[in-house]
């Protein structure tokens, strides 16, 4: 690490995989928190009048929320969890997310949520994934295979479906959304490159803080000052709301971020807009069809391999009760292939086989090995790719 930890030190014995796998369930924690902060925002901004004024408060909580979680955090560490830029390269990249992801893009996004609906918002918000895959792999080097593709491609037509189709799509409040994403792209790729050796919280609180000082002089020039310092009890109330979504949103997208690759982390956010249009439903009680088989088609297969023995008992349950059509299988069917056939002819699994979610079948692709289940399947012990996939991880197969 180039960087002054300050006390803030990372371990280098986590496994590849449980790092990507956490940053992963930080994702979705991201995801739920960004559907409910469109939703509410999109009530927040209308309520306040002003858009840029509205994000500027909005955002100072949040900074605010983030300056004491960092506090009480480093409290209970006994060192602060911040990192000292040592390069000008580090010192410029947080520039750059400060003023542009921090200010620009949220004055941007907001104007434009005060003109176009949550749900085109939202599905404009979530177009990030294509963004960053097109940034991500010629600048982070990272992979995109056809299923990757093919499923930005699902998603993208779920989030087209969501909508109600393209054609209110591109008026001015949608144009300045899609202007906001589109900063938040780089912005993504920048922190991506930063949080290699700089910590979340740094990032995360530089992001909010010059971002509110740079908001904070905007409104002033625009002589809108009195609003920003005299809001009303129902305006507070929503600034105050929105602040602390806010700040939970920032502190887990640059925790995802830093633990997981920028595409896949982007993928899960796309979930978002999903709970945007089911809340936006559930309130207007209006029923979601035919929007309904959009949803499907967004959330259809998703990390049921975690539930390991539960996993049957579970997905029988989920599509029983109407909530799912299908569950799809991802790494459980290197490791256990014939899992359908034995419990539909059984009843009972293999515990032998199933997966633990080692990630040894994704560490291997990542560098440039076969995929398989390493430590369950015998055939890959017999092949080179074993001995050296042991040496990526340090000597360890599982």
């Amino acid at each position: 690490m180039n960087a002054n930890r300050l006390g803030a030190t990372r371990s280098d014995t986590i496994r590849p995989g449980a790092t990507r796998r956490t940053g992963l369930l930080l994702a979705l924690g991201t995801a739920c928190i960004s559907g409910v902060a469109v939703f509410l925002n999109s009530y927040g901004v209308k309520a306040f009048g002003d858009a840029t004024t509205y994000t500027t408060a909005k955002n100072v909580i949040a900074a605010l929320v983030l300056a004491a979680l960092i506090g009480a955090l480093s409290a209970s560490r006994g060192g602060t969890v911040l990192t000292r830029p040592t390069r000008r390269g580090q010192w410029a990249g947080l520039a750059v997310v400060g003023v542009f992801g921090g200010a620009i893009a949220f004055s941007l996004f907001f104007e434009g949520l005060a003109l176009a609906s949550a749900v085109d918002a939202a599905f404009l918000q979530k177009t990030l994934l294509v963004w960053v895959a097109l940034l991500a792999v010629p600048l982070l080097g990272e992979r995109l295979g056809a299923l990757q593709i093919g499923a930005i491609a699902l998603l993208v037509i779920g989030q087209i479906g969501l909508a109600g189709g393209t054609t209110t799509l591109f008026g001015k409040g949608q144009a300045m959304v899609l202007g906001a994403t589109l900063i938040w792209a780089v912005e993504v790729i920048i922190a991506k490159r930063l949080l290699a050796d700089l910590s979340s919280w740094t990032v995360g609180l530089t992001r909010m803080g010059v971002g509110s000082v740079v908001l904070i002089g905007w409104t002033l020039i625009r002589g809108d000052g009195g609003a920003l310092t005299a809001p009303t009890g129902n305006q507070w109330m929503w600034v105050l709301v929105t602040g602390v979504v806010l700040a939970g949103y920032v502190s887990t997208w640059f925790a995802a971020l830093s633990r997981a690759p920028a595409v896949d982390v982007t993928a899960v956010l796309v979930i978002g807009a999903v709970i945007t249009a089911l809340l936006a439903t559930v309130v207007k009680g209006s029923p979601l069809f035919p929007e309904l088989g959009w949803v499907t088609l967004v959330l259809v297969g998703t990390a049921y391999t975690y539930l390991q023995e539960y996993l049957p008992h579970v997905a029988q349950a989920q599509v029983r009760a109407g909530r799912i059509d299908a569950v799809g299988l991802g790494r459980m069917v290197l490791s256990y292939p014939t899992l359908p056939a034995d419990v539909l002819r059984t009843g009972m699994m293999n515990h032998k086989a199933v997966c633990r979610t080692f990630s040894d079948c994704t560490t291997g692709p990542r560098n440039g090995l076969r995929s398989g289940c390493y430590p369950l399947d015998p055939f890959y012990r017999t092949i080179p790719d074993y001995k050296e996939l042991q040496q990526i991880k340090g000597g360890g197969a599982g």
